[in-house]
C-alpha cells in the first residue's frame, strides 16, 4: 500500500496535535504533584524528574512530563 505525501502530512499533523494534548495535560499534573510536593518535609518528597539537583517546579514538571509522555506514543 503507498501513502501520499498529503496523507503522511496529515498524520504528522494529528500525531503532533496528539503529543501537544497529552504533554500539555501531563505537565498540568506534574505541575500539581511539584506543588503540592513543595509542601511536603524535604525528606518525604518524592523525586519524580530523577534529578539530584534543586530544579523550580516548572523546571521539575517539564521534566517529568518529557521522560514520561513518549511512552504513551510506544505500541
Amino acid at each position: 500500500m503507498v501513502i501520499s505525501t498529503q496523507d503522511m502530512t496529515r498524520l504528522k499533523t494529528e500525531t503532533q496535535s496528539e503529543f501537544r494534548l497529552i504533554y500539555m495535560a501531563a505537565f498540568i499534573y506534574f505541575l500539581t504533584v511539584a506543588v503540592l510536593a513543595r509542601v511536603l518535609p524535604r525528606s518525604w518528597r518524592p523525586n519524580l524528574s530523577g534529578h539530584t539537583e534543586s530544579m523550580s517546579i516548572f523546571a521539575e514538571a517539564r521534566a517529568t512530563a518529557r521522560a514520561v509522555v513518549p511512552f504513551a506514543f510506544m505500541y
